[in-house]
């Protein structure tokens, strides 16, 4: 890890000085690494500085992040209010002050407000200024690429991220540089970052109250969760140690393990029973997968709403499945996990552009505008491509029954898509409209050119 871009955090929050008004900034769907170290940000930044922290998602929140945001006494909003410049006059001071009229004009460039007084004391040196709704001496975004992600939190709020200090805090890979300064480096968790900040700011040693027994409780659980320890792969820079420290001054791994992988969602038994369900594989070339669309979603937890991904996949759980992943339809987009077994495989090569987090053996993605038939088809093209083999695959997955009928994915992305009778009965009659849906070059999954978030102008 560069420990200089945590002295450059310690510098920027001690120029910027105690008693300032912090927001956080998060998409509703970072990793779980992310959302506890800025949980233990938030207090880090309280503590130390005597800060004002407000947190502030782009959308509602899933019941797991819910309930770790509960334990831990976190409010947070998925709304800002908007900025009002307040003009007062005070000119009232003698009985009968009254005014004629108030009227205001705007030439595209400046406003202008007339005011004709009948009696008062009009002068300008009794006219007062002041601001009202959301205003902040810095913001801190976690988890972007850039702030078009943080869409429509970003979009009905452009102007706090150019009148405020912008911190830019993530460690995704393909990433913009935006902000004043920018912290967290790809494959080094969250977590691992905040706690090295939280040291140099020697906040361990009173370890024994309760904001420090938080802030160790949830960066345990931010770590552990960066270590993936349920999947093949290496340990992340820095994990492994920080581990080891925070075990020394309270960290609980045992129930760390337990807050991560237990599901909190109404509903999520019945969803893995549809995973199972529409599993199809390729034996062969060890590739299993499952398509869960939004009805689908909707039965299991009552609502579309974004899924627990965290764990292991519920089917990758031999040792010659090489290739397992998991798409959720929603709206107007497709969620996804995608797991590798194979040291020589990269799961972020197989999935292209889209990868939101994870590493090389795992990592959960998003396409936009895609049907997931769509999204189907590219992933098993890239796989194709990869393995060099032909993926044919059952209607539903049953070892037990070898005279099941086998059906060829059509792998082409360009290929039109053609349901069968079948494939409705498994989807629940997935909708088969093409609105939507964008090309794709070779296959391979491309996502629109990404919009730097620096300013207003570029990002329209």
């Amino acid at each position: 890890m560069n420990n200089s871009q945590v002295d450059q955090l310690f510098s920027y929050f001690n120029e910027l000085g105690k008693g300032k008004k912090i927001l956080l900034v998060l998409r509703n769907d970072v990793d779980y690494d992310t959302i506890s170290g800025m949980i233990a940000f938030k207090s880090i930044v309280e503590e130390a500085y005597q800060n004002t922290v407000d947190i502030v998602f782009n959308k509602e929140v899933s019941a797991k992040y819910k309930k770790l945001l509960e334990r831990y006494g976190i409010t947070y909003t998925t709304k800002l209010a908007k900025t009002k410049y307040i003009i007062k006059i005070n000119y009232a001071d003698e009985s009968g002050a009254e005014i004629d009229r108030i009227k205001w004009d705007d030439d595209g460039e400046d406003l202008f407000l007339y005011i004709t007084p009948l009696k008062g004391k009009f002068d300008f040196s009794r006219v007062s200024f002041n601001k009202a709704g959301a205003d902040y001496d810095s913001v801190v975004v976690f988890g972007c690429r850039n702030l078009s992600w943080l869409d429509p939190i970003y979009s009905q709020s452009e102007y706090l991220f150019q009148d405020a200090s912008v911190v830019n805090f993530n460690n995704l890979s393909g990433n913009q540089i935006f902000g004043n300064l920018k912290v967290g480096e790809e494959g080094v968790p969250i977590s691992v970052v905040v706690y090295y900040f939280a040291k140099r700011l020697n906040v361990f040693s009173s370890k024994d109250t309760e904001k420090v027994k938080n802030i160790v409780a949830s960066l345990t659980e931010g770590v552990l969760s960066s270590i993936q320890i349920m999947q093949i792969g290496e340990v992340p820079d820095g994990a492994a140690g920080v581990i080891s420290e925070l075990s020394s001054v309270g960290g609980n791994i045992k129930q760390a393990f337990s807050d991560i992988y237990m599901f909190y969602q109404k509903g999520a038994v019945e969803l893995q029973r549809i995973i199972m369900k529409n599993m199809k594989n390729d034996e062969k070339s060890g590739v299993y997968w499952s398509v869960v669309n939004k009805s689908e979603i909707k039965n299991a937890i009552g609502f579309v709403s974004d899924v627990d991904m965290g764990g292991k996949t519920i089917f990758n759980i031999a040792a010659n499945h090489k290739i397992a992943f998991v798409l959720y339809e929603y709206e107007k987009e497709v969620k996804g996990v995608l797991e590798v077994n194979d040291r020589n495989l990269n799961a972020k090569e197989i999935v292209g552009n889209y990868t939101m987090g994870g590493d090389k053996y795992r990592t959960v993605f998003v396409a936009k505008d895609r049907l997931v038939s769509t999204v189907e088809k590219e992933l098993l093209s890239n796989i194709k491509s990869i393995l060099g083999v032909e993926i044919s695959a059952t209607e539903k997955y049953n070892s037990s029954q070898p005279e099941m009928k086998s059906e060829k994915v059509e792998s082409d992305s360009s290929s039109k898509d053609e349901e069968k009778p079948k494939q409705e009965a498994d989807h629940n009659n997935e909708p088969k409209g093409k609105s939507g849906e964008s090309k794709n070059s070779g296959g391979l999954i491309t996502p629109p050119p990404l919009v730097s978030g620096t300013s207003a102008k570029d990002s329209k």
